[in-house]
């Protein structure tokens, strides 16, 4: 039978010298054939780093035969000695992990299973060249329902998109819904006989695991669960393949009602014979799941809805739902980018897969790099101790000012350090081809290399990379106002302009903020630079012979016939184009912008640029309007043009000057704004202040 050669073949191999169990595996955690080097030059160039990095274990990317450092898997399960918030965010209850691409969620994934309990991980995308972590099973699984392979005889088919027009002749709303209804239902069968059987194989590998920890002898509870995690991560590591994608094939066809008795055996025995309980089932990029099949599957009781796309679930409804009939779970994890949150939990809510009261929906911020303290201890966590201080302070500065926010931004620079050589003209030129690659400018030093390593479709978001459809076109209104409020006035009001912030962390715009306690609202800032760069540059650019986005924005604003938006397009177009007259190297002469009336002035042929307040980083109690912080600003937003005061009396402090102090961190920090937009009472829209030089 092809389960017991499947089953023989891991055991014997898991075994085996860098099998997934044998003892050195399990001591280094990883298979020595999967540790990254560094290369054996690096002893003459960098010896310090060299002899650090070889006393480390940086795994290599699954699947990948480039000797490619995996900094996602690296310090599988003790994650927490590279970031000391790990501990608390895992104490966190959470179902939903829905922060922006690049935010952590995948590895807040791992680490769970690593370290906090056994579970299941399956994953609705695996891709070799850019996801290559879990089994393909689940996407299998998918495929052979809509090719109607675990349909019976004599049952309707499964159709893999229900329309409102396929069931509507003109009747009743109540024949209308019980047709959908009928369709729903059958699809629901089909559908839990293929994740019925697609868990069958996964209890049959857990329980070939088991079987081959038995005979391995290894009692050290920690290291086994970090070993099942890293099979479900990798599975080519059990010796035999994907061995879950092998273990469904082998039981694909066995009956529905065969397969649930064989689950049901199959937990009573592991439990019987003291193996741990799987109690996390943890589903990763599931915004496939949401998409996939989006209107093949309705409510589990009776909704009140009378819309039609309310009442519809995706695939991942009957996943979570015959997941949690079946197995032993007490908690459910769910992690995807560009999702809709709203999919999610009303399958989530729809199914038996209920949490407890005290867990929350959607999680906040998974953490970020925030400081720069915690940069300096990243990097010197890889590079060895005191490698960020012994950068120039103006390198320091840099990485400080592009590297803010998600955790990939580091990630990318220690991947293109670990290929290229930790020199600091290394980090440099790093940086500025990343910026040169987001922005469209090249910034290059002459002769700069050109670092292929870089690739930066996963920090870009999608949306500034393709066409404007209709389907994206209402997306790109609003990021287009986010932009336009950002650079005049360093805000965003939610209320005038999106019904929904969180769609712009769906698309990998903004992010969630940092954690919080109590039931809060959730925030979304917007404050990451490699972020804000990229769309001023899809904002700004103008095909040959056409506009700007900005340009056409502008315009739109002015031509509005509510006198009320005309006016604000007006100020908009005034204070954008005064900034770029007067904010540069070599601010132009008065009369080369403004027309006098009468006899010029003698100061009319000054060099004027706009005058920038100076702000040191105060505490954050201090009483400054705004509560302008550090550089990485806890306020959420960027830097801008403007500031717009409240009272009268923050109307004078805003305009009042202070000198440039040196910030706790050793960096000047500038906060500037070259208008003031004053309170109600002040008369003017904006105020502008002049230096001559």
């Amino acid at each position: 039978m092809e389960v017991d050669v499947i089953t023989n073949k891991f055991i014997e191999t898991a075994l085996q010298p860098e099998g997934i169990l044998h003892k050195d595996t399990l001591e280094r955690g990883f298979p020595s054939r999967m540790i990254w080097h560094p290369p054996q030059e690096w002893e003459d160039e960098f010896p310090e780093v060299y002899r650090h990095l070889c006393t480390m274990t940086i795994p290599t990317v699954p699947l990948s035969d480039r000797n490619e450092p995996d900094l996602l898997l690296y310090a599988l399960g003790s994650f927490n000695t590279v970031d000391s918030s790990m501990k608390d965010r895992l104490a966190m209850p959470f179902r939903l992990l829905a922060d922006t691409s690049g935010a952590g969620k995948t590895r807040y994934i791992f680490e769970f299973l690593a370290r906090v309990a056994w579970g299941f991980y399956f994953t609705f995308e695996v891709d070799h060249s850019s996801t290559p972590y879990g089994s393909a099973d689940l996407s299998y699984a998918i495929i052979l329902m809509a090719d109607q392979q675990f349909r019976l005889p004599g049952q309707e088919p499964f159709v893999p998109l229900v329309l409102p027009s396929d069931v509507s002749d003109g009747g009743s709303v109540e024949r209308q819904h019980k047709r959908w209804e009928t369709r729903w239902q059958n699809n629901d069968r089909i559908a839990q006989h293929a994740f019925t059987n697609l868990l069958l194989a996964r209890m049959l590998v857990y329980d070939a695991f088991c079987k081959a920890v038995a005979q391995s002898g290894v009692v050290d509870c920690a290291v086994l669960q970090r070993a099942w995690c890293l099979l479900q991560i990798a599975p080519h590591l059990s010796g035999v393949g994907d061995i879950f994608l092998r273990m469904f094939r082998a039981v694909q066809l066995v009956k529905q009602t065969e397969a649930q008795s064989l689950i049901t055996m199959l937990i009573n025995r592991l439990r019987d014979a003291r193996f741990p309980p799987l109690k996390i089932l943890a589903i990763d990029e599931a915004q496939s799941g949401t998409r996939t099949f989006s209107t093949c599957f309705g409510p589990s009781t009776k909704s009140q809805a009378t819309d039609f796309m309310k009442m519809t679930r995706p695939v991942l409804k009957p996943l979570v739902k015959m997941s949690f009939l079946l197995g032993d779970f007490k908690k459910l994890i769910v992690s995807g980018t560009k999702i809709d949150q709203n999919a999610v939990l009303e399958a989530l809510t729809s199914t038996v897969a209920k949490q407890a009261s005290s867990d929350r929906d959607v999680a906040p911020s998974l953490g970020e790099n925030d400081s720069e303290k915690r940069i300096q201890k990243l990097l010197d966590i890889f590079f060895g101790e005191g490698f960020a201080g012994s950068l120039s302070q103006s390198t320091r500065r840099e990485i400080l000012f592009w590297m803010q926010g998600r955790h990939r931004f580091l990630a990318v620079l220690v991947y293109a350090l670990l290929q290229a050589g930790p020199s600091e003209n290394n980090v440099s030129d790093i940086l500025m081809d990343l910026v040169s690659k987001l922005s469209g400018h090249d910034v290059r030093r002459p002769g700069g290399p050109n670092f292929r390593s870089i690739a930066v479709d996963n920090i870009i978001p999608s949306i500034i990379r393709g066409p404007e459809t209709p389907e994206n076109a209402e997306k790109i209104r609003n990021l287009e106002t986010v932009l336009m409020n950002f650079l005049i006035t360093r805000r965003y009001d939610r209320h005038q302009h999106c019904d929904s912030l969180e769609k712009l962390v769906e698309i990998g715009i903004g992010r969630f903020a940092k954690p919080y306690t109590g039931k809060q609202a959730i925030k979304v800032i917007f404050n990451e630079n490699l972020i804000l760069i990229a769309l001023w540059a899809w904002f700004s650019a103008a095909p040959p012979g056409g506009k700007s986005r900005l340009q056409r924005y502008l315009q739109l604003g002015k031509a509005a016939a509510n006198p009320s938006i005309a006016g604000f397009g007006w100020e908009d177009v005034v204070a954008y184009m005064l900034w770029r007259w007067f904010v540069g190297a070599q601010p132009p002469q008065l009369n080369q912008v403004f027309t006098f009336l009468g006899e010029e002035p003698d100061w009319a042929t000054d060099r004027v640029s706009l005058v920038q307040t100076l702000l040191v980083a105060r505490d954050n109690n201090a009483e400054i309007p705004g509560k302008i912080d550090a550089v990485l600003a806890s306020f959420g937003t960027t830097l801008g043009l403007s500031y717009q005061t409240k009272t009268l009396d923050e109307t004078f402090q805003a305009i009042q000057p202070r000198k440039l102090e040196e910030d706790t961190g050793g960096m000047f920090q500038q906060r500037g704004y070259a208008f003031i937009k004053p309170d109600a009472l002040m008369g003017p829209l904006f105020y502008r202040g002049d230096r001559s030089n």
